[in-house]
């Protein structure tokens, strides 16, 4: 099993619409056993699966990755741990426990490599111990960000924190951990200061930006994806011609991209 974190320091960026859209490409288009696991207690992610009624709700809540062991979860399809609100709200007002739990993700995933492909794991936009939890199991590293100056100071902060940046975690806590990339999501292309914007954060950032074909990953703002979201259901299935194109020329060139990166078996 292979384990993706989607993680950011900023809301409101897209992070849980990529997870659920990422989600049913791998399993709808790629044959894949798919787990995923709502670590923020917004529950945004847990919510969309829901009302798609297309993946199966576990028993076990999310906060049973952190904190304690995780019974036998098997799935062919795919399987979602939802948020419990006051539980991951409360685990970092445990100081003493961190540790632990930091060690019983790490265990809970191993013991579950067996049963799904890949592991998708929603976490919240701050930096606490969830994130740092994750981030020392995870396998693979993915951030979305907007074209806002708090975004992308965000993503520099995200990098090169000196004690909880991904830099630092990979050079002294999980060398196996990758950043697949940042996304650029929700970028108006009609708007001449969003065009700077975009042009400056690659000129900046490039090296950290997720390259997609020829050019970089750039998800538009667009309301088919509202919609998705709102219904919790696969973007390609909504019959608008915005949802094929944004689909066709812009998420599933993106998620390619990424399941290259992750070297996961060829679309069905």
């Amino acid at each position: 099993m292979k384990t993706l974190a989607l993680t950011v320091r900023k809301g409101g960026v897209g992070k849980t619409t990529l997870a659920l859209q990422y989600a049913y490409y791998l399993h709808q288009k790629r044959g894949l056993r798919v787990l995923v696991i709502d670590l923020d207690d917004q529950g945004n992610l847990s919510d969309g699966l829901k009302k798609g009624r297309l993946a199966v709700l576990s028993d076990t809540p999310a906060s049973a990755l952190m904190t304690g062991t995780l019974p036998a979860l098997e799935s062919d399809g795919l399987l979602y741990l939802s948020a419990d609100d006051d539980v991951l709200r409360n685990v970092e007002c445990k100081p003493e426990h961190h540790n632990d739990y930091a060690g019983n993700v790490r265990t809970n995933l191993a013991a579950l490599s067996e049963q799904f492909d890949v592991c998708i794991i929603d976490t919240n936009p701050s930096a606490d111990i969830r994130v740092l939890s994750v981030m020392v199991s995870a396998d693979y590293v993915v951030t979305p960000l907007t074209l806002s100056a708090e975004s992308i100071s965000g993503l520099q902060l995200f990098m090169t924190h000196p004690s909880i940046g991904f830099n630092r975690i990979k050079q002294a806590l999980n060398p196996k951990l990758e950043f697949i990339g940042a996304i650029p999501n929700m970028v108006d292309k009609t708007s001449a200061f969003q065009k700077a914007s975009l042009t400056s954060l690659i000129e900046q950032l490039g090296k950290v930006l997720l390259q997609a074909g020829s050019g970089f990953a750039v998800i538009p703002k667009s309301t088919a994806v509202l919609e998705a979201q709102a219904d919790g259901v696969p973007l390609w299935t909504i019959k608008k011609t915005s949802a094929k194109d944004l689909w066709t020329k812009h998420l599933h060139p993106a998620f390619e991209a990424v399941a290259a990166a992750m070297a996961l078996p060829d679309e069905t």
